[in-house]
């Protein structure tokens, strides 16, 4: 019998005042109860104004787990099972002699279920906040089938508790888990959209004992690890212990989380190399290799377009130029935009402006403007307009430079939702273009840090070329 199917019934029966009676009741030093049995109490005395048993299993399932899934579902009601045992002994109370029992048969009732410590202080805590007589729940109680109340007393109940005990554990692996995961993924999330990251939101772990989980759990140790590596993005050491743990587990791990594994890493190494850290560029490539390999650069039929986009720039700054074609090739058919076809040009073109052949540029760039390509991904708008201001230097035309250069200004001062970062690499860039434009002399080390990598390369080859002249 489904012992948690009635605790929500007979919870909802009692009154404000007998949820207090009952929460003393359930602290008292008798029971133990792992720590997310806890949380489900805290929870229930901090919401008085459900009365459908539905409403009540919603809305505490959800406060204890991030997502509905058949475990979840199942560690809902294990949870529900031993609040309703605490429900139980809590009518036994009630019941006995006149529902007031006296403090020596009380203490001789805590006694006899073993408690360890603090009998008296508890007892009178519990008895501040005590009714003098139940007055709604003895029918209810009594039509709960014997079979039931009695279930604690059967020699069978020792197995139970094993039972029991392995689901508590579970209960507790499985949020420690979540709260990691999901930590990682707001987090990642954060990062991406340069938004500030929930500090707090590993406290309810900080009360926990982890170490026995990270030296035995090989999940928690991953996802601990994700976690420590996501929130500090200076730690290159953290990166690379994480990237070489999950490498040395990888027949041990689900393609799933692997997958999300590997999403966070590849987003914290495309930070470093945007942030022109030495040698992560490179490094970006062998992981694109590794991903590629294990067959994980396309994932049901898509590829990332971040990835797309940042393994083809990583290519071009390290000369790969055949290797960055035949992915532009391979890939682009696996991109989820319905523009993918301009995407695809604008690589190209990209590719050819970097190999020198600069009326190859220029005639993909004028297939995308005649074709009419709208590029709504940020990046694509802001990369296609730099590719097409420096063709306009490079040929002089002055009319289409001029146009464009305050059009492209305009554009990033008043979009609202690009990063501070790319606000100033692409502000940076103007500066550079206009000062190229007009002859004047530019102080290379203004720009370092503040242009992207390729565009930083390309002012570079303009000043040696001014020098040579």
């Amino acid at each position: 019998m489904n012992l948690s199917s009635k605790f929500s019934e007979l919870y909802l029966k009692l009154s404000k005042k007998e949820k207090v009676a009952f929460w003393d009741f359930s602290n008292l030093k008798v029971f133990k109860l792992s720590d997310i049995d806890k949380r489900a109490i805290v929870i229930l005395s901090e919401k008085l104004t459900i009365k459908k048993e539905t409403d009540l299993d919603n809305y505490l399932f959800q406060e204890l787990f991030e997502e509905h899934n058949e475990t979840n579902r199942k560690a809902f009601e294990y949870i529900k099972s031993h609040l309703l045992t605490i429900l139980i002994s809590f009518f036994r109370w009630q019941l006995s002699e006149k529902s007031i029992a006296s403090d020596v048969e009380l203490l001789d009732y805590f006694q006899r279920k073993k408690a360890k410590r603090n009998f008296e202080s508890s007892v009178r805590k519990f008895k501040k906040t005590m009714l003098k007589k139940p007055t709604f729940y003895l029918d209810a109680f009594y039509n709960m089938q014997v079979a039931e109340i009695e279930l604690a007393e059967r020699e069978s109940r020792t197995r139970e508790n094993i039972e029991i005990q392995q689901a508590n554990e579970a209960n507790e692996r499985l949020f420690i888990i979540n709260r990691l995961r999901f930590y990682c993924m707001k987090i990642n999330e954060c990062n991406l959209r340069n938004l500030d990251y929930p500090k707090d939101f590993l406290k309810p772990l900080e009360a926990m004992n982890l170490e026995h989980y990270l030296e035995e759990d090989l999940l928690v140790s991953l996802y601990y690890s994700m976690a420590n590596m996501l929130k500090d993005a200076t730690d290159f050491t953290s990166y690379h212990q994480t990237l070489a743990l999950i490498k040395a587990n990888e027949h041990k791990i689900e393609r799933s989380i692997f997958i999300d594994f590997f999403t966070y890493l590849r987003n914290r190494c495309s930070y470093y190399c945007n942030a022109g850290e030495a040698g992560f560029t490179l490094h970006f490539l062998d992981l694109v290799e590794y991903l590629e390999a294990k067959n994980l650069l396309v994932i049901d039929d898509i590829i990332s377009l971040s990835m797309y986009k940042n393994v083809i720039s990583s290519a071009l700054i390290y000369h790969r130029f055949d290797w960055a074609k035949n992915f532009i090739e391979q890939y682009a058919p696996f991109i989820p935009r319905k523009e993918k076809y301009g995407i695809k040009l604008f690589h190209q073109a990209d590719l050819k402006y970097q190999q020198g052949d600069l009326d190859m540029t220029f005639e993909y760039l004028s297939i995308i403007e005649k074709k009419g390509y709208q590029f709504k991904d940020q990046f694509y708008h802001i990369s296609y307009n730099k590719l097409l201001l420096k063709i306009y230097l490079i040929k002089n035309i002055t009319v289409g430079f001029h146009n464009k250069i305050d059009t492209f200004k305009r554009y990033i001062y008043n979009k609202q939702n690009i990063s501070k970062v790319g606000k100033e690499a692409s502000l940076a860039f103007v500066s550079a273009a206009k000062k190229i434009y007009k002859k004047e002399p530019i102080n290379l080390e203004i720009y370092k840090g503040k242009l992207t990598a390729l565009d930083y390369k390309w002012l570079e080859e303009i000043m040696k070329k001014q020098v040579n002249k």
